[in-house]
Parts: structure tokens; sequence; C-alpha cells
């Protein structure tokens, strides 16, 4: 019985195989690699007689690294969130009992910010937020 072969270089042959020739042996004669299931006997398989067998060959590489998964383990840094203070000008102002109103702060003597700006109260200091003028606290 003749089978043809097509090879991977594109050319076709023509092979004589005995009907009792499994497609092992028949892989082993022509030095290919998978070409059939091997234990097969083609002499007994009808689909085989008149087709065509096509040489197959594996092809090295195509497979790309996997890319890691972000860790999100650690907890994310959480920003810092003033606390809110109900009324908070009354801080800066008193109203006395004649109906006068007073600054309980005092103001940055600095000529760019004057009545505009109170001075932060420290331990041992009074500082300006805007132009950042300092005063030593004298008690």
């Amino acid at each position: 019985m003749q089978i043809i072969v097509k090879r991977i270089s594109g050319k076709v042959e023509a092979v004589t195989v005995s009907d009792n020739e499994t497609a092992g042996m028949l892989m082993n004669r022509l030095g290919c690699g998978k070409l059939l299931a091997g234990c097969k006997v083609l002499g007994y398989n009808e689909a085989i007689v008149d087709s065509t067998l096509f040489e197959m060959g594996g092809l090295e590489g195509g497979k790309n690294k996997k890319s890691k998964k972000k860790d999100t383990s650690k907890p994310k840094h959480k920003k810092h969130v003033n606390k809110k203070v109900k009324l908070a000008c009354l801080t800066h102002y008193n109203v006395t009992s004649a109906g006068k109103v007073e600054r309980l702060r005092k103001c940055c003597a600095n000529k760019k910010c004057r009545v505009a700006c109170f001075l932060a109260q420290h331990k041992d200091r009074l500082t300006c937020g805007k132009c950042h003028t300092h005063i030593p606290k004298t008690n």
C-alpha cells in the first residue's frame, strides 16, 4: 500500500507501507516527530489509504513570562485629617459684658499680614502661618 506524506520542508513523498506496519514504525523510518498515534496499524485504518499525511513539527518559544500580581497586603498610608471644631471662630474672639468684641489672640506685626492674620500659640512661641515670623512667648 502507498501513502503520500507531505514533509515540513514542502516536499511530497510516496511511501510504500506493509499492511501490518504501525504508525510508530513509519515515523522511525521517516525520521519525523509525531505523525499518528504510534500503536495504530496502518493497514486496518481505511481513512489513511487514500489521504495525504502531513508531517508536524513543534515550534519552540512563544511563551512569555507570567507577570506577577501586585501585592496589596500592606495597607495604604492614611492621609492626616484635621479635626473639625464647631464654631471655631469663638476661640479667636470674645464678647464682653458691655457688648464689645475683643480679640483673644495677637495679630501679626509684619507689614504683609498686619490685622489679617492671628498668631498661632505654641508652648514657647507665637508664630504667623502666613509669613512664618516667630515671637518668643513671655509669661
